[in-house]
Parts: C-alpha cells; sequence; structure tokens
C-alpha cells in the first residue's frame, strides 16, 4: 500500500475455489477486456504505463494512472490521470486503440473510481472539487457535461455497478490533524485547522509550526501557527517542502501549473521559480547558504 487508492504487487489470476496464479510483476492495476484480455497500470523506468492488451501501451505519465476500466465495446479504456505521484488529484480519461486521448472532466482535487454505464454512454466517478468530500459524478460522452449523481453526506467511491444498474461504493471518513506538545506541558495542543492538515514542521525560532491545509484550495495552502494555537496566517499556496536554514522562508511545490515557489514567513515577496524543462516537481531542499535550493522532478 502507497498512498490512497495506489498499491504494488504481483498480478495474479484465480478460480473463485483455486489458488493464486502469478503473472505478471509490479502490477497496480487491471480491468478484464472482451474475451478475457486484460488492461493493467504498471510503472517502468519512474512513468506509469496503461496496457491494453498486455504489452501494448496506450497512455504513459511520470504521475500515476489509476482504475483502468474496459469500454463495453472493448476499444476503448477510461481511466483517473493524476499528475502528482501518490496525489489523487487529477482528470477523468479515455483513450482508444489508436491512443487518442480525451480529457472528460476539468481537474479535480481529488478523483477516484471509474464505472462504465453498459451501455458505453456515461462513465461514473467520484470527484471532489474543493476539499469537501468524494461525491458520485456521471459525465455524458455524448455531450461531455459533468453532472452530480447522487448527493451524499460523506465521501463515496463508485466501485462497481450490476446489469440492473445497483451500484458498489465505498464511504470513507478521515481526518488529518497537526498537534504539537511544549516542554513541560502535560497536554498536547492541537493546530489542526478543519479535517485536513499534514507536513507540520518546527520553525527555529520554536514557536511556530508550518503545515498544509489541505483545504486551502485546489492547489492546498501553506500555513503558520503559533505553539499556543492563536489563528493561522496563510503564505501561500502548495505543498510544503521545507524552511530555509536562516527560518527567514518556505520553499513550496505547486500542482497546477506544476512548479515551485519560495514564500517570505515574515516580510518579503514571494518568488515562483522558472520550471525550465521540468514537467513535474517532487521533492525540494534549501541549501545551507539559503540562497539555494535542490529540485527533484522530470
Amino acid at each position: 500500500y502507497r498512498n490512497h487508492r495506489v498499491l504494488d504487487g504481483t498480478l495474479a489470476r484465480m478460480s473463485v475455489e483455486g489458488d493464486p496464479r502469478p503473472l505478471i510483476e509490479n502490477v497496480r492495476d487491471a480491468d478484464w477486456g472482451e474475451g478475457g484480455e486484460l488492461a493493467i497500470v504498471r510503472r517502468v523506468g519512474g512513468v506509469d504505463r496503461l496496457e491494453y492488451p498486455i504489452g501494448n501501451v496506450l497512455y504513459e505519465t511520470p504521475g500515476y494512472i489509476g482504475e483502468p476500466r474496459i469500454a463495453p465495446d472493448g476499444k476503448r479504456v477510461a481511466f483517473l490521470d493524476h499528475q502528482w505521484w501518490l496525489d489523487d488529484r487529477g482528470w477523468l480519461k479515455v483513450v482508444d486503440e489508436s491512443r487518442e486521448v480525451a480529457t472528460l472532466s476539468d481537474e479535480f482535487w481529488a478523483i477516484q473510481g471509474v464505472v462504465w454505464h453498459p451501455n458505453g454512454s456515461e462513465i461514473l466517478f467520484s470527484g471532489d472539487r474543493g476539499g469537501s468530500a468524494l461525491q458520485p459524478l456521471v459525465v455524458d460522452l455524448d455531450d461531455g457535461l459533468v453532472r452530480p449523481f447522487l448527493g451524499v453526506p460523506n465521501s463515496m467511491t463508485i466501485l462497481d455497478r450490476d446489469d440492473q444498474g445497483r451500484l458498489l461504493a465505498l464511504g470513507t471518513s478521515t481526518f488529518y490533524g497537526v498537534a504539537a506538545h511544549v516542554r513541560d506541558s502535560d497536554e498536547d495542543i492541537d493546530l489542526t485547522w478543519l479535517d485536513n492538515c499534514w507536513g507540520a514542521v518546527l520553525h527555529p525560532d520554536n514557536k511556530k509550526v508550518l503545515f498544509v491545509d489541505g483545504r486551502g484550495g485546489v492547489n492546498y495552502s501553506i500555513v503558520s501557527r503559533t505553539v499556543d494555537g492563536s489563528p493561522l496566517t496563510t503564505l501561500g499556496e502548495g505543498d510544503l517542502e521545507g524552511i530555509s536554514p536562516d527560518g527567514n522562508w518556505v520553499l513550496a511545490q505547486v500542482a497546477t501549473p506544476p512548479g515551485a515557489a519560495v514564500y517570505p514567513i515574515g516580510t518579503g515577496t514571494a518568488r515562483k521559480l522558472p520550471a525550465g524543462p521540468l514537467v513535474q516537481f517532487h521533492n525540494g531542499f534549501w541549501f545551507p547558504d539559503n540562497e539555494h535550493v535542490l529540485i527533484i522532478g522530470n
């Protein structure tokens, strides 16, 4: 298990009452097609590959591919294209036998689950546009419109449907929190903002904690909060990659468009770093001189 619905393993096949027979290593997802042909997703050389049939590469990405589902006619594969490795933000797409790719949705803050309608005219999926909850949606392949399919109070991922239209779904409720413990205190201090915070880093002054507010927009927000629990301060959008050694700057990874930025923790002007030839950013680290950063990307 990696994160979200991302797993690494060995593709195997078995009868209902038999033992599994290993087929292919390093496969993370698969689906049945017409005549028993398989669509698979596996990572090769740092990129995710969607193959259908096995060995025939239809699509590649340095991010990751999720939930390949073969159309009822066996000629198209719907899948989720996630631009960040292990982050479930992304798009719903369809690729055909000639490798022509159609994007069926705009970018979702989170997107999971893909199910074809039996007649191939619609696709059900679950999407979250801004950090609230995964909601079952449907896209019409004729007019390209995405509309609500089912309103639910919590996150719900559509997994499958039968010939009678009954759905199999997964309901989830998650909470990511941040806390601090001050020396000589008997209690933890809850610094969580809403319910989706991660990546906490203690500032060198030992008075502030910086972390990511997952509800702070489609690109998330980097925030600062003192250990006494006072209101937070938003520094800028992105995922937190570290504080400069002098404690004056924070390095951020931004999803859309892909890039990196530095934000002042106190006074100063935010700066976006030139992407150059990079199409995806993974990690970043400060050099001791406070003037240079090391970027890992594709």
